[in-house]
């Protein structure tokens, strides 16, 4: 599993809409000016996130995506499997015969398959919403003037 340019994207892209969308629609422009981020490339990651129902667009002069649902209910792991499908860390090809005594069995069920859990639960219970407010607080914080 690796934790791609992508998906890193596509969280920083939900993030920026969750923040700048909530009077409204935010151009895919606006987010890769912000975000540092090709407009061409994150129009494809918004298609996916689209294809995926995670966010809606609409099309013209006066167009732009927001979230189609609230950031609460959007999860990290949701995200991920939007953009890079199974995104688990993957296991040795083991033959047909292969038991869990094994090495690669032993490996797999005490190390792979454990990671593999901990890494579900964790982006299952990390929320857009989450994410936004750390970043919100962040921010705040930077621009906090301090008179003596």
């Amino acid at each position: 599993m690796k934790f791609s340019q992508k998906s890193r994207y596509a969280i920083k892209a939900l993030i920026d809409i969750a923040i700048n969308g909530k009077d409204g629609k935010v151009t895919v422009y606006s987010i890769a000016e912000r975000n540092g981020i090709s407009v061409k490339f994150l129009e494809q990651i918004l298609a996916m996130l689209r294809k995926s129902g995670i966010v809606k667009s609409v099309h013209g002069t006066k167009g732009g995506y927001f979230l189609n649902k609230r950031p609460s209910e959007i999860t990290v792991a949701e995200v991920l499997y939007a953009v890079e499908g199974d995104f688990t860390i993957s296991g040795e090809n083991m033959p047909n015969d292969s038991s869990l005594s094994s090495i690669s069995g032993i490996v797999q069920k005490n190390l792979i398959d454990r990671l593999n859990k901990s890494i579900k639960n964790i982006t299952e219970d990390i929320t857009i919403e989450e994410l936004e407010k750390e970043y919100t607080k962040y921010i705040y914080e930077e621009n906090v003037m301090y008179y003596i």
